[in-house]
């Protein structure tokens, strides 16, 4: 069947060790060269102990293999909602960067992973509280599939187009697509037009198929990565360039096209519209932004609390009335508002609107 290289503390006398609760007891098994088998919690079915770091690894006979895990039985310690304080955690472990998670759960219930690779590691972890009866699964690895596409291109120029293989349709699976660029600038701006590849999500979001930009020279620094965005651009120092494009055996999408413009230094002096992207000068842009909300907001105060200042002041006492007219009379004796008080041959005196509002302005 398949040769195993057990650890010191085998599985079934975990639970007779002798520690004390804050120490982890760790156990890992190599399973090699086999095509099926089955692998369960420490005791199961009884409770599996606290503090431990179960862990299996399997490495099946074919170089490439789709490995299907069936996850008979799973009930480990969680909070009572969506957190788990215990859980079974199944990993494809040859990738780069390693490693991809399959799985990770503690809930009881029945699931399926399927996944090409070769190399897999299946884990179990306890903490110090309560126990459960653990986990029951089975795996089995099934003909080998078709091995993965491997393309590279070497490119020599300052400006040009990339998309992934048979764009703007799916791109197909198993593709590793690699692309060096030589452009002999300083910058180079990438726009990255379209990208739509393979997402899942186990408990949290990851990229399954990905698009990968990486400067060169010094090696190897990530520019950007990822599998969903709208159209962005990103200029970066350097003039030699890593474009990779990876999907593995399952679903696909549209992939990405991008484009690339080399520029130096004295072209940016020149101000042709580049724009440097750095850590500190998009900390500058938020900074001005923030800065530029908060003087709105202290302006738009001011003038709100003007206007009702001006509103609340009291009227002016001043003596004064309006004919018909719109004619302003200022300044009437007490004779002149009720003329039937007193002499009727008191003129008043007229000043106009716009007069009167002058005078109250100043």
């Amino acid at each position: 069947m398949y040769k195993a290289v057990f650890c010191i503390i085998c599985a079934h006398l975990i639970g007779a060790l002798i520690a004390t609760e804050s120490e982890q007891r760790s156990c890992t098994e190599y399973l090699e060269g086999g095509n099926n088998g089955s692998i369960s919690s420490p005791g199961f079915p009884d409770n599996y102990p606290n503090n431990v770091n179960y862990t299996r690894i399997i490495n099946v006979k074919n170089t490439k293999s789709r490995v299907n895990f069936t996850v008979l039985y799973l009930e480990a310690e969680t909070d009572g909602n969506l957190s788990c304080f215990d859980y079974l955690k199944i990993e494809r472990l040859d990738v780069f960067p390693c490693c991809y998670t399959l799985f990770k759960g503690c809930r009881n219930q029945t699931n399926s992973i399927e996944a090409e690779g070769k190399q897999f590691r299946v884990s179990f972890i306890s903490d110090s509280s309560s126990t459960r009866k653990g986990f029951l699964l089975y795996w089995k690895a099934n003909a080998s599939v078709e091995s993965e596409r491997y393309y590279t291109e070497n490119l020599n120029s300052s400006s040009g187009q990339l998309t992934s293989p048979e764009y703007p349709c799916n791109y197909p699976n198993n593709v590793n697509y690699t692309w060096t660029i030589q452009t002999g600038n300083d910058y180079v701006n990438f726009t990255i037009l379209e990208l739509d590849a393979e997402v899942r999500t186990h408990g949290e979001w990851f990229c399954v198929d990905y698009l990968k930009i990486e400067e060169m020279d010094p090696c190897c620094i990530t520019v950007t990565e990822g599998c969903r965005a709208e159209m962005y651009d990103i200029v970066v120092k350097g003039g030699q360039f890593r474009v990779s494009f990876i999907s593995e055996y399952s679903h696909n999408g549209r992939g990405f096209r991008l484009n690339w413009q080399g520029a130096n230094v004295s072209t940016l002096a020149a101000g042709t519209g580049f724009t440097i992207l750095s850590l500190n000068g998009l900390l500058l842009i938020i900074l001005s932004g923030v800065i530029g909300v908060l003087l709105v907001v202290i302006t738009s105060t001011a003038i709100y609390f003007k206007k009702n200042i001006k509103r609340s002041s009291p009227q002016l006492t001043s003596d004064c009335a309006v004919d018909e007219n719109l004619e302003v009379y200022e300044n009437l004796t007490a004779y002149q508002r009720h003329p039937e008080r007193g002499p009727k041959s008191t003129t008043p005196q007229k000043i106009t609107k716009m007069e009167l509002y002058t005078e109250l302005q100043f």
